[in-house]
């Protein structure tokens, strides 16, 4: 990867919240390039948290819905994603955690404006599990009951089950879409937005790194 261009999951969005289009850059600088300097002041977003700053709640879920509806009608030819993963109902779950899926949102289907680095099957998204430190929650059922709701230890212990310590995200979601099609798992969004409402409080509690690879 160019020293210059950010990692593919954090590209700086150029995001219009009236009508849903998005456009992704590999940097500020690029940004800078690609559109005027009063578009760039306005419409530059480099993390969740500008989008957490600058809009309420009930905007962001109109700009889930905006973006969702936009890229249906026109699906980007350089967008690394899939629309299918993604609900056009806004996840119902605080702002934080709101922001967070839909920046991932944004990184799966915004229109790149310079083609990403392409990755070879052992640089894909990838997430380590910290068994030691899974095994010894779920052994604890009294604490694992106090950390996590149902839904949560449902998918946290189907991780812990797989008996990998590394798994890619295409792993994952076959997983998630597996416990759904048991019924261990209860929802009317698209599966994978379960393990991506989940994963900031995996990641945060130390038991989930995301980005590892054996």
């Amino acid at each position: 990867m160019p020293a210059h261009e950010l990692p593919i999951r954090e590209w700086v969005a150029i995001f219009y919240p009236t009508t849903g289009a998005v456009r992704l850059c590999p940097s500020v600088d690029f940004a800078k390039q690609s559109i005027s300097a009063s578009s760039f002041n306005k419409h530059l977003y480099k993390s969740p948290n500008d989008f957490r700053q600058r809009h309420d709640h009930a905007t962001l879920e109109n700009c889930w819905r905006l973006l969702h509806k936009h890229v249906s009608w026109q699906f980007p030819k350089t967008a690394i994603g899939s629309i299918d993963s993604y609900s056009d109902v806004p996840p119902d779950t605080g702002t934080e955690d709101f922001c967070n899926l839909f920046w991932d949102f944004i990184q799966d289907v915004g229109d790149r404006l310079q083609a990403p680095q392409v990755k070879t099957d052992r640089e894909k998204d990838h997430y380590e599990l910290v068994i030691g430190k899974m095994t010894a929650l779920v052994n604890d059922l009294e604490v694992f009951k106090l950390t996590y709701n149902k839904q949560a230890r449902t998918v946290f212990k189907a991780l812990l089950d797989t008996g990998k310590q590394f798994l890619t995200e295409e792993e994952i979601k076959k997983l998630i879409y597996g416990l759904v099609a048991q019924r261990q798992l209860k929802t009317k969004q698209e599966p994978w937005i379960i393990f991506q409402y989940y994963r900031p409080q995996f990641i945060k509690d130390g038991y989930v790194v995301r980005g590892r690879r054996s």
